[in-house]
Formats: C-alpha cells, structure tokens, sequence
C-alpha cells in the first residue's frame, strides 16, 4: 500500500532509506516486538546521526504500532518524525485534527476504528499525542467499508 509513497521519497532524497518492520500479526493487536525495534532503530540512528529525519507509515495493525511507538519516543526522537501516514487505523477517532479522507483533505465524520469503541470504555485509548495530532505531519485515514458498525475495519 505504502509502496509507490516509499518509492517516491526515496527517489527525491539523498540517502533516504526505507526499513520494514517485523511483528507478529494478530487480532490482539501485540506490536511490543515490532515497537521496540522501531523506537530503538530511531534512537540508535540518531545518536549516529542527529539531524536524521523520519517518515512512518501503519497500515491497520501497523497504524497501532505507529501510536504506541510515538508514546515511548524521546523529545529529541518526536521532533525528527517529520511524517506520519495511518491507514485503517484500528482506534481512529473522530474529532481530530489529521482525520482525512481519500484525498488527503481534513474531515470531521463521525467514524470509529474498530477497537476505538472498547478503548473508550476501557479507559485505554491508543491515540497519537495532542502535539502530533495538532502538528500538520500527521494523516489519519479511516478505510470507510461499512462493515457491522465499524467502518474503519476492513478485511482483505
């Protein structure tokens, strides 16, 4: 999905390089594995190179690991995530500021990831950070299939 995007950055930056991350899939949505190699690759490229910058893409369960990755983030490894792009994020919530649609344009509908609803009720909600949400480098998009009363779950 990502891949033309990945693509297209790599062909305009210098030395841009694309890592993918390995996790195990699961409908329990456990991405610690997957988190601490991400949160440690940032750190330890940092300290190697500290005006590196970062792109980071999560496609449903991946769009889970990207939330949690941002919360565990230094100061100084926050300010280098200059783009993050969700899909199909299982907790996406209305009411924020980089909810988009297909076309990349700010929306306000009223759509709910298909873990959102439990996280809320649970006081447990995997969001992006205020700061984030607010920054202008973020897109959140919600796969609109209208499946049961979700309509950010989608099936493949």
């Amino acid at each position: 999905m990502f891949y033309p995007v990945i693509q297209h950055i790599l062909t305009n930056l210098t030395g841009g390089v694309s890592l993918p991350v390995e996790y195990p899939v699961a409908a329990s949505q456990n991405t610690s594995s997957g988190e601490q190699f991400v949160v440690d690759s940032i750190a330890h490229r940092l300290r190697r190179c500290p005006h590196q910058k970062y792109a980071l893409f999560g496609y449903s369960q991946g769009a889970t690991l990207i939330l949690n990755v941002l919360r565990q983030l230094s100061p100084p490894a926050l300010e280098s995530i200059k783009l993050v792009i969700l899909v199909g994020n299982p907790f996406y919530m209305p009411g924020k500021s980089s909810n988009v649609n297909a076309t990349a344009q700010h929306h306000e509908k009223a759509l709910l990831g298909m873990f959102a609803e439990k996280a809320i009720a649970s006081n447990r909600t995997t969001q992006l950070l205020k700061e984030m949400d607010q920054s202008g480098n973020v897109l959140d998009y919600c796969l609109a299939v209208s499946i049961s009363r979700y309509p950010c779950l989608f099936t493949s």
